[in-house]
């Protein structure tokens, strides 16, 4: 966006702001609620500075797992399933999705709660609202705050953030939370940000109703043959394993592909020259970005010290997680991984290729 557009937009907030509450009013916001919230509000212009320049966007796949995936961020994931076992176990047996995950995307998005940001969601969603590219989309980001407020569920201080506005330890964006978290502490009150029942359930539901299948992987570490057109790593490009297999695709080791019939893309996160996946058929509920999904993996496979080496000192990590597409309009802290030598030292090193689920 132009900066003279920015200004314009800029010079048109309060307007833009006040245009908005006939939604609010219908979606049970009271007027006086609604003028607490926007009473002096400005927009963070800020924020249009963060817009294109996202880590998962602008870091090379290494790079980016270099910071994500830390021996000292392992180290915190172990300490935070030994301290909340009970939950977790409350939380598995209710939802049925494994604990290693969510503690996995606890510490890819906030680094176990060191990271969850300071900016206030109503007014970085009210910016967004009215100001870029994705109005249409901010608007109902900004509602939904109002409406978390004015329900009671989180308090006006707990709602800090990122620039866009996701919140709490596991960064829920306020349409997120609407519509997946749960009081799992019995309070009365969904509160993700300072109940740690609310926020592990919230999470775990959040991926089961985004199509988690417990015991399934997302996807298998896939060595490419010699010649291979990469232009056929395309998420619109999906073939059974067993079509895979005929044009020369193999596991680690030259072990075969599994479950024939199912259907996978290949992906591959750091171009034709770096670790590429297969994600299987399905949705998968993770996070949108490839380059999460790999963090959130290796983080996952080592807090349960499983690293799978390959005949050829490739890896093969399989994460849990047959629902990794929807979990993260949650942003990017799924993006991928970066760090070519804390990568290897997590496992040896990814392989050639993984094949993913659509």
């Amino acid at each position: 966006m132009q900066a003279d557009a920015i200004r314009a937009a800029a010079a048109n907030f309060r307007s833009c702001l006040e245009e908005l509450w006939p939604t609010a009013e219908r979606r049970g916001v009271t007027r006086a609620n609604f003028d607490v919230q926007t009473a002096g509000l400005t927009p963070d212009l800020r924020i249009m500075d963060f817009v294109d320049a996202q880590p998962e966007f602008t870091k090379s796949l290494w790079d980016y797992l270099d910071t994500l995936v830390s021996d000292a961020r392992i180290e915190n994931g172990r300490k935070i399933l030994a301290q909340y076992r009970a939950t977790f176990d409350a939380v598995e047996k209710a939802y049925g999705v494994d604990r290693y995950i969510i503690a996995a995307i606890w510490g890819v998005e906030t680094n176990y709660s060191t990271a969850i940001g300071e900016r206030s969601v109503v007014r970085s969603t009210a910016t967004l609202a009215c100001i870029g590219r994705r109005q249409d989309f901010f608007r109902e980001e900004f509602l939904s705050a109002l409406e978390i407020v004015a329900r009671g569920d989180l308090r006006p201080e707990q709602l800090k953030g990122s620039w866009a506005g996701a919140f709490g330890p596991t960064q829920f964006m306020p349409t997120s939370f609407k519509r997946y978290a749960v009081d799992f502490d019995g309070d009365g009150r969904r509160d993700v940000v300072d109940s740690v029942p609310d926020l592990i359930a919230s999470t775990a539901n959040n991926l089961k109703k985004d199509g988690w299948m417990a015991g399934q992987t997302w996807g298998y570490e896939v060595v490419v043959p010699q010649g291979f057109d990469f232009l056929h790593a395309d998420r619109a490009r999906t073939l059974t394993m067993r079509e895979w297999e005929r044009v020369g695709m193999r596991r680690p080791g030259g072990k075969s592909l599994p479950r024939g019939e199912d259907k996978a893309y290949l992906m591959v996160p750091a171009g034709a020259q770096g670790p590429a996946r297969g994600a299987r058929g399905g949705r998968s509920a993770v996070g949108r970005a490839h380059e999460a999904r790999v963090s959130v993996d290796l983080l996952r496979g080592s807090y349960e010290s499983r690293c799978d080496v390959g005949d050829d000192g490739g890896r093969a990590i399989e994460g849990n997680v047959d629902a990794a597409n929807d979990f993260a309009h949650r942003q990017s802290a799924y993006c991928a991984g970066r760090a070519q030598s804390k990568f290897r030292r997590l496992c040896s090193r990814l392989g050639a290729a993984r094949l993913s689920r659509p």
